[in-house]
């Protein structure tokens, strides 16, 4: 019996798990050759979550209510050209660079296809 919950427990812990970012270590992050993939969100981001959990998808959430004017501006910068930081958004980094970006107006259905044009998902 033991080892039928362990092994429960294995399988829940393999699954895509919930990864919150600080703006520190997404600093870092920007600073990197990392690829990443990262959602902005105000609060909650519960269709994108949706969806990257049944796709056992990897990704950062960022809230980003919790962040001060001088951080919002350095993400602007990073990930939306210096205009204004949409929520929600994804953003798709690839050894460093912003590869794709999806913002506003987030059906489940323009997640999914938005990471199955970027590979991040298959059909």
């Amino acid at each position: 019996m033991k080892k039928i919950l362990l092994l429960i427990l294995l399988l829940l812990l393999c699954g895509c798990q919930k990864s919150s970012i600080n703006y520190d270590e997404l600093y870092k992050k920007m600073n990197s050759y990392d690829s990443y993939t990262l959602a902005l969100c105000n609060n909650d981001c519960e269709n994108i979550e949706k969806i990257t959990q049944k796709n056992k998808i990897n990704i950062y959430y960022m809230d980003v209510n919790k962040l001060n004017e001088n951080e919002k501006i350095v993400i602007e910068t990073q990930f939306f050209g210096g205009g204004y930081l949409d929520t929600p958004s994804i953003v798709i980094i690839e050894k460093g660079v912003l590869k794709n970006r999806l913002s506003n107006n987030l059906t489940d259905e323009k997640i999914y296809e938005f990471f199955k044009n970027n590979r991040i998902v298959e059909e």
